[in-house]
């Protein structure tokens, strides 16, 4: 196979590679080739012949060009990745299309190996671009509804867990005013004092559901069974009748 052949059957592959390749040469980057992948890119314009910033103003205006310019100064290549590009539709020119992509801007060396053009390689990764975001807003969601789930269990739980004392609390109250009325102090005095010890024991409760919510390990201690029980039957009690205690 000829040079001439190989050469002819490597434009051919290029032209039909999945990623898109053009190349621009000289300080003014002139496109001398533009793969099939590279012009869907930019909407099928016309390339071949015109300088980047004349076939593709649009993009020219987006910093590409001066990106351009560093690396034909430099001859360092440019690497970019998830690069978000306005590109407009030439036959609408009102549709603009967000794309993203994956390239690199390689120096091209003559043989006295200065800089003499740029290759240009790279992906279109819109949609996997798009994907993530979507898995993202996926991600946000589903933590938005764990935590009103959350707050959905603790309103029960403290619903729940603070309706026996405060009622407790509401019918002891009841009793001490009835004892009052009955010019009965000491009966009086005992309803108050039952109140604080529900109240003191209410807020052990608050305290305790509000360290197991922040993660905080609860305090464990022993505890006269007992008097739990009996705190119980108080309970049970004053929210049965006011009149008993």
């Amino acid at each position: 196979m000829s040079i001439h052949q190989q050469s002819e059957d490597l434009l051919a592959f290029l032209k039909k590679a999945p990623g898109f390749i053009a190349v621009v040469m000289g300080k003014s980057h002139t496109f001398t080739f533009a793969n099939e992948a590279y012009k869907k890119f930019v909407k099928n314009r016309n390339l071949v012949g015109l300088t980047v910033a004349d076939a593709l103003p649009d993009i020219a205006a987006q910093g590409f060009v001066d990106i351009l310019d560093e690396v034909f100064q430099s001859g360092l290549p440019f690497f970019g990745r998830d690069v978000k590009i306005s590109v407009i539709d030439e036959q609408c020119i009102e549709q603009e299309s967000i794309r993203y992509c994956d390239f690199v801007y390689q120096p091209v060396r003559g043989a006295d190996g200065d800089v003499t053009g740029i290759i240009c390689e790279g992906y279109d990764t819109t949609r996997i671009h798009e994907s993530v975001q979507k898995i993202a807003n996926l991600q946000r969601e589903i933590i938005h509804l764990s935590r009103l789930n959350a707050m959905g269990t603790m309103a029960a739980t403290l619903s729940h867990e603070l309706g026996q004392p405060l009622t407790a609390i509401a019918n002891f109250a009841e009793a001490g005013r009835r004892h009052l009325m009955k010019q009965n102090p000491q009966g009086a005095i005992n309803a108050l004092d039952a109140i604080a010890e529900v109240t003191d024991r209410t807020g052990l409760l608050v305290k305790n559901l509000r360290n197991l919510t922040s993660g905080q390990s609860n305090e464990h201690s022993e505890f006269n069974l007992k008097a739990a029980i009996s705190e119980c039957i108080n309970l049970i009690s004053a929210a049965g009748d006011p009149n008993l205690r």
